[in-house]
């Protein structure tokens, strides 16, 4: 019985590790949920999600003012130039937060990200050509308001957050056929303008300065074409750790 919980347990924290080795063309990373709330205030991050490693930076330059640094990345994942998947993203944001009562908080955040996706799959040359070969260069805008909700002794918080994000995208799309007499390569550049919405909830517990973060949510295309080379990650879903460094520079 307890080794069946350990396999249970594994199989979920290794489950990010198992989904984003998939090749779409854009990768939602992690949101960003600073929730800070004075001057001063910094908190960092580290996480593993679909996105690969997330890392996040946010600092409160006022009482109602937040600033934040947020990036993902994920290494070649194979040693192989057939199957292979990499992926670096960076986003700067600024925002404005809020107390709205003793037990909610408001904040939103507006920025710029941008960065790059490469990957080469093999398929079986049946219903997936038997190698295509991908490379993507990503610029995206983004507003993202969130609702929090946090307990008296700060030991637990949730969170509702919603990134509207309008996404730019030039991918280079190769794709290799192989027949019994011949083989043919088809080269594609396609130029892309997406628009998305991103739900998420965020849970986080642990103490005032050190806490457990787990964030799942959902990718919604707003504008897809039925036809087009474009694919997505649909599913958000990270865990990690947020510290907070209280007033690291005093009042």
């Amino acid at each position: 019985m307890l080794n069946e919980k350990i396999k249970a347990i594994l199989g979920i924290l290794f489950l990010p590790f198992i989904l984003f080795n998939c090749s779409p063309t854009y990768l939602p990373n992690v949101i960003s949920t600073p929730s800070l709330s004075e001057k001063n205030d910094i908190h960092i991050g580290g996480y593993l999600g679909l996105s690969g490693l997330d890392g996040q930076l946010a600092f409160a330059a006022t009482d109602n003012i937040g600033l934040m640094v947020n990036g993902s990345y994920i290494g070649k994942n194979n040693n192989s130039d057939d199957n292979y998947q990499e992926h670096k993203f960076i986003e700067f944001g600024t925002g404005y937060f809020t107390e709205v009562n003793s037990s909610l908080n408001f904040e939103v955040y507006g920025g710029y990200g941008f960065g790059n996706l490469k990957s080469a799959s093999s398929g079986d040359g049946f219903f997936l050509p038997p190698y295509t070969s991908n490379s993507v260069k990503l610029k995206r805008f983004f507003i993202q308001p969130s609702f929090l909700s946090v307990r008296k002794d700060k030991l637990f918080s949730i969170s509702l957050s919603s990134r509207f994000s309008f996404l730019k995208a030039k991918q280079d799309l190769t794709k290799y056929f192989w027949y019994s007499t011949f083989s043919e390569e088809i080269n594609l550049t396609e130029n892309y303008s997406k628009f998305f919405i991103e739900p998420v909830l965020t849970s986080k517990i642990g103490n005032e300065n050190i806490k457990g973060v787990i964030q799942i949510g959902f990718s919604f295309l707003l504008n897809n074409k039925e036809f087009d080379d474009f694919s997505y990650q649909p599913l958000i879903m990270s865990y990690g750790v947020n510290i907070n460094l209280n007033n690291v520079f005093g009042n």
